[in-house]
């Protein structure tokens, strides 16, 4: 029992770290750009809006402000309120206090988060929830001096005045923490200031301009009370951020900005240490174990449940109403049958399809699910996956099984459910809907398992039928040796009429001859026998359809070797009546019956889940419409305390009957989800490598089991820029503070417990920990185009993705295009030339879809998407200032332009990418950042169709970026490269007749060839073998320029029938399955239609209707038509 509460409390010591630091980390929404942002682009200077008239910013209690119509401040917040109600990543702030100066700092020093509601006619009501009131850490760590940074192996040392820092922001925490009012607040931004000047050195030659505080102005700058007062607010913003001194200003104001994520997650903390402490114990078991695995070195196991593994596997199989490789089918069965399991998803390998398949088998399996993650791309396209399977046109009901909470949702969703109860508000007529769509289900259901039924049986014929052929092809290699065997041993041709006249009776005769032949062999020979011998072979020769020569008779008596000779002829004759009564069945004609079912199955499947769907939603109403009115209500609130509080008020576990899925980013958790233990089924996190373990905590304790989706070589934790410099200090401090376990601080770093360093995928892949988690590796790209997908598997994923986009009307096009530009790095290691020369591509490209000799293909979309990516943050913001001043909302709208470092634009993809290294011959020392190989991975993997790289130099030593130059045929440095050298593909088709592998390829060629002279007047096809795609080899691929169409034509000859040890019928018929998924049709010619013994003349029946099929399927495929 001691040893229990022992652990727990390391828990709870474990979580209040998490929560404490929480705060303290640099967010990524970056506070401190706020004015800079608004000072750059004046006119969003409405963005941040001044509260210094009283009048206007009526308090009227302690955590709420009314804002009449009409005044100056009302139409302030009447411009930015549509896009605060649009845009769930934006949010309203108080700020108190800020810091000017320097052309470098602005930004607020205290922050506290807002909600804002409209009311007609009257004006706004704003609720500050001062209990978030926080520094502005980024703030701050600028305005200290960053050379104190303790390193990480300096355990026991803290340097005095890191240690004076620490101690200065805690007591300013400490004070935070008991402000209840806005006033108070307002008030207690320059008694901050003033904490932090009297303790230390960077602050004391920070000048308080406030107005009780004018006399400290520094001589140099001049600026009159008067002149200040009557400035407007954003020349006054102007003025301080240019003066040559750093100034500290004491006002309040309001602004807009994204929503940090660190607020949210330590409001979250906060409520799971209350849980933990109110239940007395850690109620979630997965959660435990792996802190446990860390902190007790306790051995940890996953848990696996067989029933589950079959549960889901007969779903996916039977139910499953999207298509899902072999690799996805084991992410699925793993992450609902253990409690943890991990995916790998490369870039481009379809993670959010198999998050979209979990929801989906949640749905069907009456599971609960929930889908986090940082990104909001990473969710939102789950969501629209989803809705694109469940949507259902036909139906008044158009509320889904699944949340998808932002603020935008959240208000539909409200809308949704009380229209919903609303129309059901009768319960006769409710009781008719369910039963009525309970009837459509059970008849959907019944078709379902008929057509199932139905695929069974033929799938059953078709893997017969391929088991048949090589039984065929097996017999025919063994009767050919044995034709080998008479013409060198017998000297005698076995023909197919000689064949034609073996029957049962003669075998059955000779079988008995063959008994007393062997008797005659082992006996001396004398007169007698010999004589004995050649009227026994005088008998065989009548009843043998093997006619021999009386001397070839004499001969083989004489060599004692008549008993194996008709040993031969019963052999012989045995394969020969095994060929002739082996039947096939038509495997295209079985082929196409097994792809007609299937179509018509995934449209039941579809069907039958929107009706599963509509029946649990309906029944919902029926048994828990209360509940339901509830949680609407829920959606009404914004303040967080009346969030917590209603919270309370509703059974989740009846919600949940009703809603299994929720999709959310991890920010919006504590807005709608209370902290509780145990409430879904499966928690599934996508981007792991991007969230780190403070975020994640009170999400994996909702749930019972939990799987991480991400990919280890991309960018992690480490890696993405949690570097707010102070933290990591403040990090080892708030650990020792708690100091779990006992643990040092160094020793919660190796074992990856620690917020700054360490992501939840980091945690779980930790040597240490050896968890041995069952991990799946999504292996299928589908993104970009073959050229540029074939540098990142072979340098980041030692080839072992099939490339899927390895089709012949995309391996050879342009899709890498290098532009040198003369430019030099600035000190802020921007360079200009390169930022100019994306603005003049991406302008070129939006007028004339061209840049410079380049022509975008057919492939590229009409309105293509642009991203641009930078290894280097200011190019990135010197590129975003560009973007701004050169194109209009609508256009970058419309092209859905993003610029970011890899770091920033891991999780999305565009159309089109452009490069801007921002290197010159100078930046040799720049290698190790650049040419690490996650960051690369990401940077070079974002584009599906083009990518352009603008740059000055390539160092010598960078290898890795001369490597990736190097795959599309260029050499850099080359001044006009692009003139000067062209994209070569490092993928090359062709047809080499001396790599066919066999007779039969050889046959099959002569007339796919024969048929392409035949079609010339109509196109110019071309023909390549040997071909790899997708991870296979293709006997040929047909192509037809003139239309892209394509077509690859199968021989199932001898050498098809080794693949890997499985039996043959499974192999084959996984590869066509992967095949078809990457749009290949496929035309297979079996090989018994083409040989008997021996192959097949141009007169024969069986081969005139296969070249007949086989030319009206490659028509067909090809577009191609003949009058």
């Amino acid at each position: 029992m001691e040893m229990e509460q022992a652990k727990n409390e390391t828990i709870i010591n474990y979580i209040a770290y998490l929560r404490d630091i929480s705060r303290k980390i640099g967010t990524k929404t970056d506070f401190a750009k706020i004015f800079t942002n608004a000072l750059k682009r004046r006119g969003m200077g409405s963005y941040v809006i001044p509260i210094s008239n009283s009048q206007e910013f009526k308090v009227v209690s302690e955590d709420t402000v009314d804002i009449r119509r009409n005044s100056r401040l009302y139409e302030a917040l009447l411009k930015i309120y549509p896009t605060l109600e649009k845009y769930s990543d934006k949010k309203l702030f108080l700020g108190v206090g800020g810091v000017f100066g320097q052309r470098k700092y602005a930004g607020p020093f205290l922050v506290a988060e807002c909600e804002i509601e409209a009311y007609k006619g009257s004006g706004f009501s704003l609720y500050i929830d001062v209990s978030s009131s926080v520094l502005n850490y980024d703030l701050i760590s600028k305005l200290l001096d960053k050379k104190r940074v303790v390193a990480d192996d300096e355990e026991e040392y803290v340097d005095p005045e890191l240690e004076k820092e620490i101690e200065a922001i805690s007591d300013i925490e400490d004070k935070l923490s008991v402000i209840s009012g806005i006033s108070e607040l307002l008030e207690f931004g320059q008694k901050a200031f003033k904490l932090l000047q009297d303790s230390l050195n960077d602050f004391k030659d920070i000048f308080d301009v406030s107005k009780t505080c004018l006399i400290n102005l520094p001589e140099n700058d001049t600026l009159h009370s008067k002149d200040f007062e009557d400035h407007e607010w954003i020349d006054r913003l102007d003025f301080l951020y240019k003066s040559s001194k750093i100034l500290f200003l004491n006002e309040g104001y309001l602004f807009m900005a994204q929503v940090p994520n660190e607020i949210s997650t330590y409001q979250s903390l906060s409520r799971l240490i209350d849980e933990v402490r109110k239940n007395e114990s850690f109620e979630n078991r997965v959660l435990e174990k792996l802190l446990n695995g860390s902190f007790f070195s306790d051995i940890q196991r996953t848990e696996y449940e067989p029933e589950e593994f079959e549960n889901i596997s007969t779903v996916i199989e039977k139910l499953m109403p999207i298509p899902l490789s072999p690799a996805q089918v084991r992410a699925l069965q793993n992450a609902f049958s253990h409690d943890m399991s991990y995916i790998q998803g490369p870039p481009g390998t379809g993670k959010s399809h198999t998050i979209s398949a979990m929801v989906l088998a949640a749905i069907l399996t009456g599971r609960k699910v929930f889908v986090v993650s940082q990104k909001p791309p990473a969710v939102k396209v789950v969501k629209e996956k989803v809705e694109g399977v469940l949507k259902d046109n036909d139906s008044n009901l158009k509320i889904l099984p699944l949340i998808y909470f932002d603020k935008q949702t959240k208000a539909d969703l409200k809308d949704s459910l009380k229209s919903l109860l609303n129309e059901y508000s009768n319960p006769y007529y409710l009781e008719s809907r369910i039963k009525t769509i309970r009837t459509k289900k059970q008849e959907i259901e019944n078709q379902l398992q008929s057509k199932i039924t139905d695929l069974n049986r033929i799938q059953n014929e078709y893997e017969e039928s391929l088991r048949k052929q090589k039984h065929f092809i097996n017999l025919s290699n063994e009767l050919q040796k044995m034709k080998d065997k008479f013409r060198y041993a017998y000297n005698y041709d076995l023909s197919k009429e000689v064949l034609a006249n073996v029957s049962d009776d003669n075998l059955k005769k000779i079988s008995k001859l063959s008994v007393l032949a062997r008797k005659l062999d082992n006996i001396s020979e004398n007169r007698v026998t010999i004589l004995y011998k050649i009227n026994l072979g005088k008998v065989v020769m009548k009843i043998s359809p093997v006619k021999l020569s009386g001397r070839v008779i004499l001969n083989i008596l004489k060599r004692r070797i008549f008993h194996q000779f008709l040993q031969d002829i019963i052999n012989v004759g045995s394969l020969n009546l095994s060929i002739r009564r082996t039947t096939i069945k038509d495997p295209a004609f079985l082929q196409e019956e097994i792809s007609r079912i299937k179509k018509e199955l995934w449209d039941l499947k579809r069907h039958y889940i929107v009706l599963e769907n509509q029946v649990r939603i309906l029944e919902g109403i029926r048994t828990s419409r209360e509940q339901i009115e509830y949680f609407s209500k829920l959606l009404s609130y914004k303040k967080p305390t009346l969030i917590k509080e209603y919270q309370s008020y509703i059974d989740w576990e009846k919600i949940l009957e009703v809603f299994p899925v929720w999709i959310s980013e991890i920010r919006n958790l504590t807005e709608i989800l209370p902290v509780k233990a145990n409430m879904f089924d499966l928690v599934v996190v996508d981007e792991a490598s991007q969230v780190n373990l403070a975020e994640i905590i009170p999400a994996f304790y909702r749930g019972k089991k939990i799987c991480i989706v991400g990919d280890h070589k991309q960018l992690n934790l480490n890696a993405t820029g949690l570097d707010f410099l102070i933290s990591k200090n403040l990090d080892r401090l708030t650990w020792e503070k708690y100091r779990p376990n006992n643990l040092t601080y160094q020793e919660a770093r190796a074992k990856q417990l620690t917020v700054t360093t360490s992501s939840i995928l980091d945690f779980i892949m930790q040597d240490e920990r050896a968890l041995a988690l069952p991990r799946t590796m999504l292996d299928e790209h589908f993104r970009s185009l073959p050229a540029l997908a074939k540098f990142n598997n072979e340098k980041f994923y030692e080839g072992k993705l099939k490339i899927m986009t390895e089709t012949p009307e995309k391996i050879s096009l342009t899709c890498f295009f290098p532009i040198k530009v003369n430019g030099r790095r600035q000190s802020d290691k921007t360079v200009i030339e390169e930022a100019e020369k994306v603005i003049e591509i991406i302008t070129e490209l939006i007028k004339y879809r061209k840049c410079k000799d380049f022509e975008l293909h057919h492939l590229v979309p009409k309105d293509f998407t642009i991203g641009v990516v930078s290894f280097i943050r200011n190019q990135v913001e010197l590129i975003k200032d560009l973007i701004y001043e050169t194109f209009d909302p609508d256009t970058t709208g419309k092209h859905d332009i993003i610029t970011g470092t890899p770091e920033e634009l891991q999780g999305h993809e565009r159309d089109i990418m452009i490069l801007s290294l921002a290197l010159d011959e100078s930046s040799s020392r720049s290698s190790t950042f650049y040419e690490n190989k996650n960051r690369f991975n990401v940077a070079t993997s974002r584009a599906k169709y083009v990518t352009f790289v603008v740059y000055s130099s390539v160092p010598d030593n960078f290898a890795l970026t001369r490597a990736y130059f190097s795959n599309f045929g260029f050499e850099p440095n080359v001044f006009g490269s692009t003139e000067q050298q062209k994209f070569t593909s490092p993928i090359v088709w062709k047809l080499d007749l001396m790599a066919m592998e066999s007779e039969f390829e050889k046959i099959v060629f002569k007339y796919l060839n024969e048929y392409i002279q035949g079609r010339k007047e109509v196109s110019e096809l071309k023909i390549f073998n040997q071909v790899k795609s997708c991870g296979k080899r293709l006997d040929f691929v047909v192509y037809n320029p003139r239309n892209g169409h394509y077509v690859a034509v199968e021989v199932d000859g001898v050498h098809h029938f080794v693949e890997d040890g499985r039996n043959y019928s499974e192999s084959h018929i996984e590869r066509m399955e992967m095949l078809r998924r990457a749009g290949w049709k496929i035309i297979n010619t079996p090989y018994y239609k083409w040989y008997n013994h021996g192959w097949l003349d141009e007169n024969s029946e069986i081969l005139k209707r296969e070249i007949e099929r086989i030319y009206k399927e490659l028509d067909k495929s090809l577009g191609i038509r003949i009058d």
